[in-house]
């Protein structure tokens, strides 16, 4: 018997049996539905099981050995009974949209340029096909999506019908084979004068209703291409989403559509020169600290980083560990950033471990290092940080 998604797609919702139950109650088998599960490059729909007044969300469809088990958010605490399933038809539409879109483009591509598909996908916000050809040009692309806008304008009809494996032989059918142990009679989907495929998909009863389908974009992989599209409410949608961000664009760069681009590029510049000068000024200034640090006449000093950050603190305590034989007072330095990071570089007579880790034990701080340098992190602000950290060392005591 064919379920009722294939008997009338547009099909919204229908009253059933519960004919199983499986799964601790989170799945169940329907004596028939209108949910169509996962197949054929074409992902489950998703619903609502009503019984008693309750309401249980459907949140996937599989298909076991011929056996459709519908997956729920919560446990079917009934063995059996009347029930009602209820379709989330935006989403059907949507899929019905994109694989009606996707017939056509592969059956186009095919008999008119010679570009078999090879496997198709209908993701979440983008579909894709995969055809046995490699370096298209943007003009063969832009010529094939106006042939197959031109047919879906058309509004040719789509019909479907099911034949035995032995009438299917006779027939001219463009299939990407059979699943793996069907048997029985063969779906078939025919797009009038256009396409007669095998397929177990819903689709539209026009080609009208698929709208529009443009195209994305293009990928090499394994010898062929990979075409990426969008057909019927996707396109609009994606034109909002562009519009909506254009608009922010033409606000922050402060020009026209046409504008944007080189606008961009130009402010792209410019943050290029900023940083290139903001490193040469943290290069300085990271010069500047380890030199004060080194003319200290104290034995330990403590040194923010801000606002440069954790780059800083480690460059600083290298760099006073690598000089401390300069230094005529000063034997530590703690460096610590608003951000987190910290460091104690130390003199080569003294030792950065075990400062470090009296500094993490006693502020609650993570960290590690050898030799002169020990570095971590704490969630202190730079300046409590440091304040605590040098009442800790003591170090003119030790």
């Amino acid at each position: 018997m064919n379920a009722a998604y294939h008997l009338d797609s547009y099909r919204r919702h229908l009253a059933t049996e519960v004919v199983s139950v499986r799964d601790e109650g989170l799945g169940v088998v329907l004596a028939d539905t209108v949910l169509y599960p996962t197949g054929g490059g074409q992902p489950h729909d998703v619903g609502r099981l009503v019984f008693d007044g309750r309401e249980i969300t459907v949140t996937a469809v599989r298909s076991e050995g011929g056996t459709i088990v519908h997956e729920l958010a919560e446990p079917w605490n009934e063995a059996r009974g009347s029930a009602e399933v209820h379709l989330d038809w935006a989403r059907r539409f949507d899929h019905m949209q994109q694989h009606t879109a996707q017939h056509v483009l592969s059956a186009l591509a095919e008999d008119r340029h010679g570009w078999k598909t090879t496997a198709f996908h209908l993701g979440e916000a983008v579909c894709d096909v995969e055809i046995a050809v490699a370096g298209l040009k943007a003009r063969q692309l832009d010529e094939l999506e106006e042939e197959v806008n031109e047919v879906l304008r058309s509004a040719l009809p789509v019909t479907d019908r099911w034949v035995s494996p032995e009438d299917l032989a006779g027939l001219e059918v463009r299939s990407r084979g059979l699943p793996d142990g069907h048997e029985g009679l063969v779906r078939l989907v025919e797009i009038d004068g256009i396409d007669l495929n095998t397929c177990g998909g819903t689709h539209l009863a026009s080609t009208a209703e698929a709208e529009t389908l443009k195209l994305l974009g293009r990928e090499e992989m394994r010898g062929g291409t990979r075409l990426f599209w969008v057909a019927g409410r996707r396109v609009r949608a994606r034109l909002g989403e562009r519009e909506t961000l254009l608009t922010g664009l033409r606000g922050v760069l402060e020009g026209a559509d046409d504008e944007l681009e080189s606008l961009a590029a130009k402010k792209k510049r410019q943050v290029q020169s900023l940083q290139k000068e903001l490193r040469s000024a943290g290069e300085l200034l990271v010069e500047s600290w380890v030199e004060g640090a080194l003319a200290a006449d104290t034995e330990i000093v403590a040194q923010s980083v801000d606002p440069l950050g954790g780059e800083a603190v480690s460059r600083v305590a290298r760099g006073f560990a690598a000089r401390s034989s300069e230094a005529s007072a000063v034997r530590c330095v703690v460096i610590a950033s608003s951000s987190g990071p910290w460091a104690v570089a130390v003199a080569e007579d003294l030792d950065a471990q075990s400062f470090g880790r009296k500094l993490c034990d006693e502020l609650g701080a993570r960290g590690g290092g050898r030799g002169t340098v020990f570095q971590g992190k704490s969630d202190l602000g730079a300046a409590e940080f440091l304040e605590r950290a040098i009442s800790s060392l003591e170090l003119l005591g030790d």
